[in-house]
């Protein structure tokens, strides 16, 4: 029996290290934000967006897109959720 507790303890290290790793996988893919374009920054290359909660996010965004967006604008945002702002985007639709 007491052969088997390091076996027991190993396979519960590797079943907590696959659940870690599987919420990190969550954390880091795809995300969808909806919500209506507040501020456009003039200074870099983001803009605010609050969603019909009140939730406010700051999303990365290219020269060339801040150019076809406006204030009011209702758009839909797929990111990847980061440690970094502005969050960057996938595509603003």
């Amino acid at each position: 029996m007491k052969e088997l507790i390091p076996i027991i303890f190993l396979l519960v290290i590797c079943n907590l290290s696959n659940a870690v790793a599987d919420d990190a996988d969550k954390d880091g893919g795809a995300q969808i934000f909806e919500g209506e374009i507040t501020a456009i920054e003039e200074a870099r290359d983001s803009v605010t967006i609050v969603n019909s909660d009140g939730m406010v996010k700051l999303f990365a965004v290219s020269p060339a897109q801040k150019d076809q967006l406006s204030r009011g604008q209702q758009v839909r945002v797929e990111y990847r959720n980061a440690e970094r702002f502005p969050l960057p985007t996938n595509r603003i639709t």
